[in-house]
């Protein structure tokens, strides 16, 4: 619609790093998200997130006590 149109300030926020594109709307101003390499993968920031994600038990980043036992 116009609408969509009127507000588009981005077509895909991507760059063609995704299959369908990511577009970005702004109804207040026309600002644009700053400047960030877009990633399609995590990266993990320290140890023990790596950790979480190479790990297939759910509750690897849990550090709560089961008190209901």
């Amino acid at each position: 619609d116009d609408y969509d149109k009127k507000f588009l300030i981005l077509n895909d926020l991507s760059n063609g790093h995704e299959n369908v594109k990511i577009p970005v709307y702004n109804d207040i101003d026309n600002d644009r998200p700053d400047n960030f390499n877009y990633i399609t993968k995590i990266r993990p920031i320290d140890n023990r997130i790596a950790a979480a994600l190479n790990d297939n038990n759910a509750t690897s980043c849990c550090d709560c006590i089961d008190k209901s036992v």
